[in-house]
């Protein structure tokens, strides 16, 4: 039986002379939460454009096996099976909240008992329910986000399509959207989002993807990530000579090594383990090294060893 419920082939987007999104494919399974990682400027929200229909891109999507058409008019029945939480929220200002989730109930084909049901619960668990019947422009950003997420998710979508939705939330409701999401995974919803909390994504996420400068360079299931394929070092130097650091990560040519002059600080990645002393001959004489430590992979430091590794 084929799990994928959305794949997307050979897409490509130019904006006049720039590129975009630069011949992307991936796929997206059942009951999966991917991560789509990546700086601003990457291509992540040009990407969910592309799949929402809100940009015409080059290549082809297919959900559910079927071809993917947005220049015509698409069906109520099809829409309901996808659930979309944009940073442009989309709401009418000057509309209560739950005037503006009835609106999107019947764009996305709800009866009247599943969105009086849903609606009213999402909106407890996400503490609106004492403002439902307040224009949404009173609503701060926090509470917009809120409710964009209700909105994309009341419908029960087989497919929930998010950017950023841990953005301009307390610490208390990152932990209700956290819990909320695994509860819809459970369930067999397929949640592709992106986010520049790599701490909530980690917790979270089954697959990672990495967008830089249009195309996709980590394409791997999270666990295969933090296994990682080697070793990570951290090692912290006092450079009181002022030695050119350059020069000694040349001289560890034969390792993994990122260099970070700000916070005085080497991560050397190995395929085997490494011991102080063989670090401490090549540098003893050049810099004086405070600690030398072995870490454990993490996606903050997965995400900025693939971003540097692309550079060369």
């Amino acid at each position: 039986m084929n799990d994928i419920i959305f794949e997307v082939k050979s897409l490509s987007k130019r904006f006049g002379n720039s590129i975009i999104l630069d011949n992307i494919s991936f796929s997206l399974k059942k009951g999966e939460i991917v991560a789509y990682l990546g700086h601003n400027g990457a291509g992540k929200t040009t990407t969910i454009r592309c799949m929402t229909g809100l940009l015409n891109p080059e290549g082809k999507l297919f959900f559910f096996g079927e071809e993917v058409d947005f220049s015509g008019e698409i069906d109520s029945k099809k829409l309901g099976k996808i659930g979309v939480c944009l940073d442009s929220h989309g709401f009418y200002e000057n509309l209560s909240a739950i005037k503006n989730l009835e609106i999107y109930s019947v764009l996305y084909g709800m009866n009247d008992k599943d969105f009086y049901n849903n609606s009213k619960k999402y909106l407890k668990k996400f503490d609106l329910i004492d403002f439902m019947n307040k224009p949404v422009k009173t609503f701060s950003k926090g509470m917009k986000q809120k409710l964009s997420l209700i909105k994309s998710i009341q419908h029960n979508p087989e497919l929930l399509i998010l950017d950023e939705p841990f953005s301009g939330v307390d610490p208390q409701m990152r932990i209700n959207i956290r819990e909320i999401l695994l509860e819809l995974k459970e369930k067999g919803i397929t949640i592709f989002t992106t986010s520049h909390d790599l701490g909530e994504t980690q917790k979270i996420a089954d697959k990672i993807m990495i967008i830089e400068k249009g195309k996709i360079i980590v394409n791997r299931m999270k666990k295969e990530l933090l296994e990682g394929d080697g070793i990570s070092y951290e090692l912290k130097y006092i450079n009181e000579n002022n030695y050119d650091m350059k020069t000694i990560v040349d001289s560890l040519k034969f390792l993994s090594v990122t260099l970070n002059e700000k916070e005085n600080m080497l991560i050397i990645n190995s395929e085997r383990e490494i011991y102080f002393d063989e670090i401490y001959k090549i540098m003893a004489e050049k810099i004086k090294i405070k600690e030398f430590n072995r870490v454990e992979h993490s996606l903050e430091n997965i995400y900025f060893q693939s971003i540097k590794n692309n550079e060369h």
